[in-house]
């Protein structure tokens, strides 16, 4: 019991920390200095205003300081944040490639926020992410499956492009490909992509006579962590249609 409850303050506070990713990157601004403070009146916080999610609960989401309303991204992502924690250590068991994986959904978390706010993704969370996923599953194997997924993402990319006669995808998605290919192996990982597709279709469809553009990472990421949760469905479909 000890063990879920280190795992879930664990989860929590890298979710806290995740929010100042989440703020100060596309800003362009340190994720260390200054520390932290209220996003209206600028002042610093004080210890037990950055309690992940029990903070915000106590302050009836609003800021100590200045009673500002605080956004429910913060306590949503640190829910979120430990949630991903403690079910990949459910399903891997106390490793560190458990640690490793959940380091992985949690960035593609970060990212799916900044994209679902600013519709961009900044290299240094995606590299970071590429990097991390490369030794979530044994380095060489995950760094020849993300190779193979990112040629085949950047071919689709040029085809689509041409045929459309616009860009169809950015870099960074080709990025994220590549680390979904180095986080479950090519099948799983266009697997995955044919999810996020699925979950993407209604959400296209509703929007289709809208300038809005749709942020496809969270679709990409909640695709492939479906698939690595259930990953032996998957394998087991796979199979039965002689993949």
């Amino acid at each position: 019991m000890i063990e879920w409850i280190i795992i879930a303050v664990l989860g929590a506070c890298i979710g806290s920390f995740l929010n100042v990713v989440i703020y100060r990157v596309p800003l362009d601004l340190s994720v260390v200095s200054p520390g932290s403070h209220c996003p209206t009146c600028k002042k610093t916080l004080k210890w037990h205003h950055n309690i992940p999610m029990v903070s915000w609960l106590v302050l009836g989401g609003k800021s100590a300081c200045c009673k500002e309303k605080i956004s429910i991204q913060y306590p949503l992502i640190e829910f979120l944040t430990m949630g991903i924690f403690l079910l990949v250590f459910y399903k891997n068991g106390f490793h560190l490639q458990s640690l490793m994986v959940a380091v992985v959904f949690s960035l593609l978390l970060t990212l799916s926020a900044i994209d679902c706010k600013y519709h961009a993704i900044p290299d240094s969370v995606s590299l970071t992410l590429l990097t991390v996923s490369f030794f979530s599953n044994g380095f060489p194997e995950s760094l020849q499956a993300g190779l193979i997924v990112a040629g085949f993402m950047i071919l689709l990319r040029y085809y689509v492009s041409y045929f459309m006669n616009k860009e169809a995808m950015g870099e960074g998605d080709v990025i994220i490909a590549a680390a979904m290919g180095a986080m479950v192996g090519v099948d799983l990982a266009l697997f995955s992509l044919f999810v996020a597709s699925v979950i993407g279709l209604p959400f296209a469809y509703f929007t289709k006579n809208s300038e809005r553009q749709i942020p496809f990472v969270p679709f990409l990421s909640m695709g492939l962590f479906l698939t690595y949760m259930f990953s032996q469905y998957a394998e087991a479909y796979l199979r039965s249609i002689g993949l």
